[in-house]
């Protein structure tokens, strides 16, 4: 069974004068150390890269999640990993786990 959580295609970024930022809409953290929190949104990978960052809090129930630190960039990357097992599955089984 797949216990990814279904969240809107939308997403927000709101950074604080790159000390801070909330991003919802996340469906899985991919990893994360404390120069790049790699996030699954969308679809798509979301990459935050600074300094010293933290995941101050994630919210499993909503998809928000809050990071602190100095933030330097915020990057989109293509299909991330999550998504292709969840269309993998789709194309396999005629799965749709929305």
């Amino acid at each position: 069974m797949d216990t990814t959580k279904n969240f809107s295609k939308h997403h927000t970024i709101c950074v604080k004068e790159r000390k801070s930022m909330t991003v919802t809409g996340v469906t899985e953290i991919i990893k994360f150390d404390e120069n790049c929190v790699s996030l699954d949104i969308s679809d798509c990978q979301l990459n935050i890269e600074g300094e010293e960052l933290k995941i101050e809090s994630f919210s499993t129930d909503q998809g928000d999640v809050n990071i602190s630190g100095h933030i330097d960039a915020v990057i989109y990357l293509g299909t991330t990993q999550a998504s292709y097992r969840r269309g993998f599955l789709k194309r396999i089984f005629s799965y749709d786990d929305r």
